[in-house]
């Protein structure tokens, strides 16, 4: 998404993996005191019904022992997978935060240039229909258009015309190309090139938790 936009959301991410790596680590603290708490509370329960039982079965008194522990250590993984996704939500909200701000620097039409570029690069056809946002209308004039163009020829050795259009959908920056039947695109809006991202940011969580 830009160079600049990059190294800044790599920051952004790297600084709220270390605070969720610090968080984690005294949740877990905490949780090991609690779980110490719970276990003794769910074994003392589970000792009281096993005697009941532990003239009738020794297994079965064992099995009541061996559920009262699993429900603990699901407590605490439970707690770990609430807390990972918690990370995950605070770090889409401030890449998109971070992307809101950067669209309104000069590097963003760059930047939008290039993505239709190097979509319709990839594409059959001469004709393609850009769906961008209503903002973005205004920032591409005649100029942008043919400065586009230009770049297609010179990747492509081809002769094509776009057609500027309102995206149909809500998208937080980026493009959409369709071929002129529509039926074709390339979806290179940031929605979609974050959502393309989301395995690999859920697993750079789990790894620096894990340190």
């Amino acid at each position: 998404m830009g160079e600049i936009l990059v190294n800044n959301t790599e920051k952004i991410i790297t600084n709220i993996l270390e605070q969720a790596r610090r968080e984690r680590s005294v949740m877990l603290e905490i949780a090991e005191h609690r779980a110490d708490d719970i276990r003794s509370e769910f074994l003392n329960k589970a000792k009281q019904e096993a005697q009941y039982v532990i003239h009738e079965s020794e297994n079965k008194a064992k099995n009541i022992i061996r559920v009262a522990q699993s429900q603990v250590e699901l407590l605490i993984r439970k707690q770990d997978v609430q807390f990972q996704e918690a990370i995950f939500e605070n770090l889409l909200k401030a890449i998109r935060e971070k992307i809101d701000v950067w669209m309104r620097s000069p590097q963003y039409i760059d930047q939008l240039k290039k993505l239709i570029v190097d979509g319709v690069s990839v594409l059959a056809g001469d004709h393609f229909i850009l769906k961008v946002r209503q903002e973005d209308l205004s920032l591409f004039d005649v100029h942008h258009l043919q400065n586009v163009i230009h770049q297609i020829k010179e990747k492509t050795n081809r002769n094509v015309t776009v057609e500027l259009v309102v995206c149909d959908l809500e998208i937080m920056g980026g493009v959409i190309i369709y071929q002129g039947d529509q039926h074709v695109l390339i979806d290179n809006s940031f929605d979609k090139r974050l959502l393309r991202s989301t395995d690999e940011i859920r697993m750079r969580i789990a790894r620096n938790l894990l340190k």
